[in-house]
């Protein structure tokens, strides 16, 4: 069973790319804290990433789910 941390972003092009290496990096180690001080230390994890938006009419909110956008290695 994992545990999935959801990182949601504005801006539904740049913002699943603002998702670097250096974010992931930085997202893995509070996600390795939180599972720590809560002894979850064994569970895995992984991250998924939503981005949130306005369709072409601009008054609909759009949303991109991306599952499993990367994982947390320890």
């Amino acid at each position: 069973m994992y545990i999935a941390f959801l990182i949601v972003l504005g801006g539904l092009g740049l913002g699943l790319l603002a998702v670097d290496r250096t974010r992931q990096r930085r997202l893995a180690r509070a996600a390795a804290c939180f599972l720590a001080e809560r002894a979850l230390e064994d569970r895995l994890c992984r991250f998924d990433v939503v981005a949130v938006g306005r369709g072409p009419d601009a008054t609909a909110e759009v949303l991109h789910h991306v599952p499993c956008a990367f994982w947390c290695d320890r």
